[in-house]
């Protein structure tokens, strides 16, 4: 966990239903909001037609980079906002995601996470039968603090 973000699960709520917290608190001089990943690569070609997990990895791959262009990582998540099109791919979210973050969040602490579930991505057609952007099947979004070391003395 950042010095600067602080994850909270308080008291009077119940225990978070996966790996996430109620609440984040973060110290920063800067906001950074990431718009939703698909599951596609450099040059915007699906990865992993019909693998949720492959995609699910690969969204997350494009977060780590996202946020590596601005100078963040993983510990400056104070939010993410996650859509999925199918409600049958929650416990294959729920996997990759605790895969994840053992990782990512080596000491347990999570950011707050907003799961919501979707007829379809953007960029999909009745074609696709609802599985969304030429076959992605879930999108994640990040919001970020930034802070200066000056900032943090101050």
């Amino acid at each position: 966990m950042s010095e600067t973000v602080k994850y909270n699960n308080p008291p009077g709520l119940a225990k978070p239903l996966g790996a996430y917290s109620h609440v984040a608190r973060a110290k920063a001089s800067e906001l950074v909001f990431i718009a939703g990943q698909l599951a596609v690569n450099e040059a915007g070609e699906l990865v992993g037609k019909g693998d949720f997990g492959a995609q699910m990895r690969q969204v997350f791959d494009n977060l780590g980079r996202a946020l590596l262009s601005e100078g963040l990582g993983f510990t400056n998540v104070t939010k993410f906002t996650a859509f999925l099109v199918h409600s049958q791919d929650l416990e294959g979210f729920m996997a990759v995601r605790k895969e994840l973050y053992a990782k990512i969040y080596p000491g347990g602490q999570y950011p707050p996470n907003t799961l919501l579930m979707v007829d379809r991505l953007v960029g999909g057609t009745v074609s696709d039968r609802g599985r969304g952007h030429r076959g992605g099947l879930l999108n994640l979004a990040g919001q970020c603090a930034k802070w200066h070391l000056k900032d943090l003395y101050s």
